[in-house]
């Protein structure tokens, strides 16, 4: 503990390097929200792969530094300025964070991960069909699946303000 008063000092100090590296901030100039979400989610979920145990470490770390709070302000004020509200632009950065932790959960905690699922020879026809054509459920493919399936419904809320929360 050369650098950290207590092991709680440094989780939070080993969850912000994690976020940082994950891509934290305003989007690149060019940058649709969408091309941003996109590429923040695949750089943070790489992020928390590269360390063992990272999903957990980001999980329960208070995100209260000075420089997260700063870029996560960047964010929220960057998501304003393509047209969302404050609370959208919240619930958006918050419901793709919650998800990202909690497959990249999944994935390491998965002792381990088969290219393919064994399924035990009682399972209904659609259900071993729908394995072989969806893959492992902790596929990268379904992975970028949901973040496509949460861009496609921010941008329903965004076509339609009245519907959001």
């Amino acid at each position: 503990y050369w650098h950290f008063r207590n092991k709680h000092e440094l989780l939070e100090g080993m969850a912000e390097q994690i976020y940082l590296a994950g891509g934290m901030g305003a989007p690149g100039a060019d940058e649709t929200w969408e091309e941003w979400l996109t590429r923040h989610s695949l750089a943070y979920r790489a992020a928390l792969n590269k360390y063992r145990d990272g999903a957990r470490i980001a999980a329960t770390a208070t995100d209260g530094s000075e420089t997260l709070l700063g870029l996560f302000d960047e964010e929220i004020t960057a998501m304003i300025g393509y047209g969302f509200s404050p609370g959208l632009a919240l619930h958006t950065v918050s419901v793709i964070t919650h998800y990202i932790s909690g497959f990249v959960l999944k994935e390491q905690g998965a002792a381990e991960q088969p290219e393919s699922l064994q399924l035990p020879a009682n399972v209904s026809d659609t259900l071993r069909d729908a394995f072989q054509q969806g893959g492992s459920p902790l596929s990268f493919d379904i992975f970028v699946h949901g973040i496509q399936m949460i861009v496609a419904g921010v941008r329903t809320e965004l076509l339609e303000p009245d519907a959001e929360t």
